[in-house]
């Protein structure tokens, strides 16, 4: 009797609620109609009149016409001011520290596989993600110096100078936190970062479709497409060219990219199906496909403007 009920409950809750929709729609309709039409009955605006006291004429003071001067809206700022704005809000410690927490947090979350690995007490932790932190802010900062100084060849000079005199130091204090074991795990994750992304993003598709990736395998498929896109060169290597480099590249450059890149992917599928379950690997070969139709929209983008392939920009972050 149950399994008769139910089919009409949810029959009649259908038609109910096709009905209050219907309703709904309706009445918004009508009192779309009403304000249409009272806005056309509206009388126009009556001036008042003169106000007579004691034979005075009082007039109904009319509003102000003196001018009111408007501020001038402040032209946006050119790079170097940007920077320069830049550098004087880092050297605000309230928001130079804000900064670090926020990157601190942004950190934790995208190495969470790497401080498990490392296996830090919570004084190395907190030591390590700040340091990271630092890292990234240097990174910034030298991202901003670029663009400020941008036509001046002595000036870009300078900020890769101290950009790798920082990044240095910095590595010079992880090595000395982490010891020779741990740094090596480190810098081996720090190498292994955009595989890392593409393998996390498979990951995350794969939870959903019942064939989850453990973290075993993730970490497999991690070193061998590692292996496989060091042991490649791209003639035209797009996404790692500079902003002016982009500027000159031709349909030929990009037709020769997407090839080579093809071809890297068939190579990646074939050593990973040693890896991979059959609906895993067919999950992998979508995500490269969409990759592949990501990077030839960007090149068409960048062939129709001025700045070339992907338009403004230079290389990846941290590159």
């Amino acid at each position: 009797m149950k399994t008769k009920i139910l089919p009409i409950l949810l029959l009649a809750t259908t038609a109910a609620g096709a009905m209050l929709s219907a309703y709904l729609y309706q009445e918004n309709r009508s009192l779309q109609a009403a304000l249409q039409e009272a806005n056309r009955e509206v009388p126009p605006p009556v001036v008042p009149p003169e106000i007579m006291i004691a034979e005075t004429t009082v007039a109904v003071a009319a509003p102000s016409q003196e001018r009111v001067e408007v501020a001038e809206a402040e032209p946006r700022p050119r790079p170097p001011d940007r920077f320069e704005r830049f550098r004087q809000m880092m050297e605000n410690p309230d928001f130079r520290s804000a900064i670090l927490e926020r990157s601190k947090s942004r950190i934790e979350r995208d190495f969470a596989g790497l401080f498990r690995a490392l296996d830090l007490d919570e004084e190395g932790v907190e030591i390590f993600k700040t340091l990271l932190a630092e890292r990234s802010m240097i990174e910034r900062q030298a991202a901003f110096q670029r663009r400020a100084g941008w036509g001046d060849p002595d000036a870009m000079l300078e900020t890769e100078f101290m950009l790798e005199e920082n990044l240095a130091q910095i590595d010079r204090s992880l090595a000395e936190v982490l010891g020779e074991d741990r740094y090596a795990t480190y810098d081996y994750y720090q190498d292994t970062l955009p595989q890392r992304q593409a393998v996390d993003e498979l990951t995350r598709r794969l939870s959903y479709n019942g064939t989850p990736l453990t973290e075993e395998r993730a970490e497999v498929l991690v070193g061998v497409m590692a292996t496989v896109e060091d042991s490649h060169a791209y003639t035209v290597d797009l996404p790692r060219l500079s902003r002016s480099e982009r500027s000159s590249l031709t349909e030929i450059d990009v037709a020769l990219y997407l090839d080579e890149k093809e071809s890297l992917n068939q190579t990646i599928l074939s050593e990973a199906a040693v890896v991979l379950e059959l609906d895993q690997l067919e999950a992998l070969a979508e995500q490269q496909i969409r990759e592949i139709e990501q990077i030839e929209r960007r090149a068409s983008l960048g062939l129709e403007s001025r700045g070339g392939f992907g338009g403004r920009g230079g290389g990846p972050p941290g590159g």
